[in-house]
């Protein structure tokens, strides 16, 4: 009988279904890598790994019973590997920096429809509801293609108070009190800074006139 003519429907990626052709004949037995055995005319390999690649052989009986065998060639390609990360967290304002790597192709998702086709995007004025799961979708120089997710926190800005006892008499005690932080520093007239969240001058001069500023964290 004229030889086999077997296809398969590769090169897949790791995870993809084989899918093995021959033409039609009377029976049929193939072989091939991981100790495949099949006896149907196209049969399927679900959930291929790279052990899946190979020579595959299919021998194929006539209705007059005469034998012929032939190969095809099985190629599965690796998933890429990716990366994702962030700069996260982010306080409102600032930008979101988004990372990723291992491929050749790169496709951002995210919260409010966010999309990039960008490798390493960035998002200017980080918004609280931009807080959430980024994916990248990487896809390799063979097609093949494989997500990471990258989780982004938005933080809310402190939002500081002051209370003063001012206005205070020349040789009083001036004091400063804040709230609305983790961390606080002062910064004010006659190079005047302190640490901590409740400051005082004491005795005050008139040099200690002027505007005093609050950063909380």
């Amino acid at each position: 009988s004229a030889p086999p003519a077997p296809t398969n429907t590769g090169p897949y990626c790791e995870g993809a279904t084989i899918q093995l052709n021959v033409g039609a004949s009377a029976t049929y037995t193939w072989g091939g890598p991981n100790s495949f055995i099949d006896n149907s005319q196209n049969p399927t390999i679900a959930t291929s790994s790279l052990s899946s690649a190979g020579v595959y052989t299919v021998a194929v009986t006539d209705a007059n019973g005469c034998i012929n065998a032939a190969t095809t060639n099985v190629v599965v390609n690796p998933l890429p590997q990716p990366i994702a990360g962030s700069n996260s967290p982010i306080c409102l304002n600032n930008p979101i920096n988004l990372t990723s790597n291992g491929g050749t192709g790169y496709a951002w998702t995210g919260p409010l429809a966010y999309v990039s086709g960008l490798q390493n995007p960035t998002i200017a004025n980080a918004q609280l509801n931009m807080s959430g799961n980024y994916t990248v979708t990487v896809t390799s120089a063979q097609g093949c293609t494989n997500t990471a997710v990258t989780t982004v926190s938005v933080y809310a800005l402190p939002s500081p108070t002051i209370v003063t006892n001012s206005p205070v008499c020349d040789g009083g005690q001036l004091t400063l009190n804040g709230t609305g932080g983790a961390t606080y520093q002062w910064n004010g007239p006659n190079s005047f800074t302190d640490s901590n969240q409740n400051a005082s001058i004491n005795p005050v001069t008139m040099a200690a006139n002027g505007t005093y500023t609050l950063i909380a964290s």
